[in-house]
Parts: C-alpha cells; sequence; structure tokens
C-alpha cells in the first residue's frame, strides 16, 4: 500500500488525511503537502491521522516539525482520530502536551464552531 495525502477545504479550515505507513520514505512528503497548505495562512489545519497505519522517528519529526511551522505561522493544527496504537506511541513520546488531540475529526471541527460563536 502506497502512502497518500488526500486535502479537503472545510468552512472550518483544511482537513490533511495522511494514509498509510508515516516513515523514513514517505514523511517528506506529508512535510511537504503541510508546508504548502501553511503558506496559504489557513487559520485552521486539522490532521486526521486514522488513517497512519505506522509512525516511525522520521514520521514523529515531521510531526513535530508541522506542529512547530503552524504555531510559528498562527495556524491551528489540531491532530484528529489517532488510531490506538499511534495515539498510545504519541503520549508515551509525550507529544500529547504538545499537540492539540482531539477522539474525532467531529471534535476538532466542533472546537472551531465554538469558537466562532463565542
Amino acid at each position: 500500500m502506497g502512502f497518500k495525502v488526500a486535502v479537503s477545504e472545510r468552512p472550518e479550515g483544511m482537513l490533511v488525511q495522511p494514509v498509510g505507513r508515516l516513515v523514513a520514505g514517505t514523511a517528506g512528503l506529508l512535510h511537504e503537502r503541510v508546508l504548502a497548505i501553511l503558506s496559504r495562512s489557513p487559520r485552521t489545519v486539522i490532521l486526521a491521522m486514522d488513517q497512519v497505519l505506522e509512525l516511525d522517528a522520521a514520521g514523529t519529526s515531521a510531526l513535530v516539525a508541522i506542529n512547530r511551522r503552524a504555531g510559528l505561522m498562527g495556524t491551528d493544527l489540531r491532530f484528529a482520530e489517532p488510531r490506538n496504537e499511534i495515539a498510545l506511541q504519541i503520549e508515551n513520546e509525550g507529544l500529547d502536551r504538545v499537540f492539540s488531540m482531539y477522539p474525532t475529526i467531529d471534535a476538532a471541527l466542533k472546537t472551531e464552531q465554538v469558537r466562532k460563536a463565542g
């Protein structure tokens, strides 16, 4: 199975959905795609992790770099729906305290809607 990155625009922001193994050979693709999105200065980017099947050190590094760049650019980056094993890996590495994690895409989207309403 190859790695791909689906991107769709929502009223709440950009939805990025990586599919496959986020590892040394594919992490650069995700990094490049998200940096291109960030260059358009979206208010919010939601990174849906539900179809990420594996995450290695290179994949983790890409996520950290993406998160850092989003913060520098003033974009609210949210990680949504990580598979259990990916969520545990992120937690074990202490990144759950750095990343804005949401159990579902809907939860991440609703947070934006609440902000707009408030």
